[in-house]
């Protein structure tokens, strides 16, 4: 059960990367300073997939 949450996690990363990666270089080649607000969606989105992946489970709550 944990090894699936390791594999789900560094999938996250790795697809946080293909996409944050993109978004900072266009907003370099851009002339900004900061990857603005896709950015803070994109670390929003790997945030709340982490806390999706890692949450517990609650299994003596079952009606």
């Amino acid at each position: 059960m944990k090894s699936s949450k390791v594999v789900a996690t560094l999938i996250a990363l790795v697809v946080f990367l293909l996409i944050f990666v993109p978004i900072v270089g266009i907003s370099s080649d851009a002339g900004m300073k900061t990857p603005g607000i896709f950015g803070l969606i994109a670390f929003a989105a790997l945030f709340y997939a982490l806390k999706a992946i890692w949450k517990k489970d609650d299994k003596g709550n079952e009606n």
